[in-house]
């Protein structure tokens, strides 16, 4: 099944047309700007492409724009298009765009800043990344089902297999929250080896450099270890983690050695660098997204006195998040059958029922791991929610599962 997944995944990474995908264009900006540059842009820079907020996904400091822009500039140049092959596909190389414009169509060869960026090159990286994911989880799934369950979540849902088919950052940090969680269950002592030390410092960092929301995983993974710790060493696993404590500055080191040249120089070396910031969100935003006069529906609705109770009790944006979970394909606009959904949605509650149904039946027989993850999920699953209902509330209106 993983095998028949990646090539339908590889299906719509070759097929599909440009822009199908939700923000894709921007993704593909950053992308680009990366194969010809190491550093990001002064903030309100000319020649990038600024969403209708005003940002630019160069900014972020995630690392996959830097990570695949600098693949892409290996990759590409050998890649060879013939014209016959670009016309017969109704697309030709396009020279120059105005970058002040939100959206802008760009070919399959996007030509800025000097790079030569072929679309399909990006998708194909992050399909590659889902195989590498599965690969990863079915192999280390031998030695805990843990991991084979997090497998099967991701190949029965059409949202995660559509996520790794087009070019974004949401595929990278998926993986590597997956990557970081197979870590948490596998190695049973996390700090017992310079190598496995090494190891928990990278995945933190990749998590880290990853988007926000994933940043949930970190928590989660580490609560993990901790408990694991301390069910194989009820009395002296604190001890054990003092004696360990050059692991622990090693860990926070490494973790700070490869976050703070996406996160942290780049602001430091420029002065003005926050002042940029709030002139580029200022200058570069449409209208009505303004920071001075968010006026657009569903943007900063805290700022203009809106109540959080706007968006927690709006029936609508627990339906769209839950649709959009599952399967909510293009720019939110292509849905499945309402039956699929109330199929799922029946299914899913059954499988929560008989879980815990099963759990209070057989407790006290149950695995420690088992035991934590079914106390603890359902509240990650409900922070999830909470900052997803936040940034709604604080940011734009974006119901998204």
């Amino acid at each position: 099944m993983a095998i028949v997944v990646c090539l339908l995944s590889t299906a719509i990474a070759m097929r599909t047309t440009f822009n199908r995908h939700p923000d894709e264009i921007v993704h593909l900006d950053a992308f680009c700007y990366f194969e010809e540059h190491y550093w990001p842009p002064l903030p309100d820079s000319e020649g990038l492409l600024y969403i209708p907020d005003g940002s630019s996904r160069v900014f972020n400091g995630e690392v996959v724009y830097w990570l695949w822009g600098r693949m892409g500039a290996l990759v590409a140049p050998t890649i060879k298009f013939s014209q016959i092959t670009l016309t017969a596909s109704g697309v030709l190389p396009r020279e120059n765009f105005d970058a002040q414009s939100s959206f802008v169509f760009l070919p399959l060869i996007i030509k800025t800043y000097g790079c030569q960026t072929i679309v399909q090159l990006y998708r194909l990286f992050n399909t590659g990344l889902l195989a590498l994911t599965l690969f990863v989880l079915l192999y280390f799934g031998r030695q805990d089902a843990w991991l084979l369950m997090l497998a099967a979540t991701l190949l029965c849902i059409p949202q995660v297999i559509y996520v790794y088919s087009y070019a974004n950052s949401d595929a990278w940090g998926l993986s590597m929250s997956a990557f970081l969680f197979a870590f948490a269950v596998v190695q049973r002592k996390p700090l017992s080896s310079l190598r496995a030390t090494l190891l928990l410092g990278l995945l933190t960092a990749l998590v880290l450099l990853s988007k926000q929301p994933y940043w949930l995983t970190l928590p989660f993974a580490y609560l993990w270890m901790v408990v694991g710790e301390s069910q194989r060493q009820p009395h002296t696993w604190w001890l054990s983690v003092q004696k360990r404590a050059s692991r622990v500055t090693l860990l926070v080191v490494t973790v700070f050695v490869l976050v703070a040249p996406f996160k942290i120089l780049p602001q430091f070396s420029i002065s003005d660098y926050q002042p940029r910031v709030v002139q580029m969100l200022e200058t570069r935003a449409v209208e009505g997204r303004r920071p001075s006069n968010p006026t657009y529906p569903g943007f900063h609705l805290a700022a203009r006195g809106a109540p959080f109770a706007k968006i927690w009790r709006d029936p609508a944006w627990y339906q769209s998040t839950a649709t959009s979970l599952y399967g909510k394909f293009g720019y939110m606009s292509e849905a499945l059958a309402p039956a699929q959904y109330l199929t799922i949605a029946a299914l899913f509650m059954m499988a929560v029922a008989s879980t815990y149904g099963f759990a209070v039946v057989r407790y006290k027989q149950l695995a420690s791991a088992t035991k934590l993850a079914l106390w603890v999920a359902p509240l990650f699953i409900g922070l999830n929610l909470f900052t997803s209902l936040y940034h709604s509330w604080t940011f734009d209106f974006q119901p998204q599962g």
